[in-house]
């Protein structure tokens, strides 16, 4: 039987992991155990997995990489998460490069896209807030343009990944008026920023 195209990265990912069950192998039950039980973020098991080049199935052919369908995401996203649910998620939140795939100038994809690839760069997203949750249109922080930039006020909380991302994608209200059109979000190249 022929297998669909867009389970063939999946595939490949499941026999490169190998058996979970042979502690020396990447993302080995044993190993995410261990990880658990540290409490630590599993960075040796991300590196390997950009070392295994997913990060560039979240990015689309035209940028430069190999995403072509939803459901080859889901595909190895699955094989991620038997593994490990944390990993799954750690690694999964290159996701939200989509954002900026699908409204951002061609620039800014390119810059994006050599990031994620190259640099093995990692984002987060900042939407909540501590005092108004999920309620977006109601935060309080605030982007104002101030000659031709932006800057943002505020805080954001929680924001998974925040300390070890290089980019972030913060939500901002844009216009004081509120409404469903007060909301902009940004990219923020934290690696241009004065700490």
């Amino acid at each position: 039987m022929k297998k669909l195209k867009q389970y063939w990265t999946a595939e490949a990912l499941e026999k490169d992991l190998g058996d979970p069950l042979n502690p020396d192998n990447p993302l080995s039950y044993k190993r995410v155990i261990e990880i658990d039980e540290s409490e630590e973020f599993p960075h040796e098991e991300i590196r390997w997995l950009y070392d295994w080049k997913l990060q560039h199935y979240y990015i689309p052919t035209d940028c430069g990489g190999e995403f072509t369908s939803f459901e080859e995401f889901f595909a190895f996203v699955r094989v991620l998460s038997r593994r490990d649910q944390t990993i799954g998620i750690a690694f999964t939140t290159l996701f939200w490069s989509f954002l900026n795939w699908m409204a951002g100038t061609p620039e800014q994809k390119q810059k994006l896209a050599s990031f994620i690839m190259d640099d093995y760069g990692t984002m987060c997203l900042g939407y909540s807030e501590k005092e108004h949750g999920n309620d977006l249109i109601n935060g309080d922080l605030t982007a104002t343009k101030v000659q031709g930039v932006y800057i943002l006020n505020g805080e954001k909380w929680p924001i998974n990944q925040a300390t070890i991302s290089g980019v972030s994608f913060i939500l901002a209200k844009t216009d004081a008026n509120g409404g469903p059109k007060c909301l902009t979000l940004f990219m923020v190249d934290k690696r241009q920023l004065d700490p």
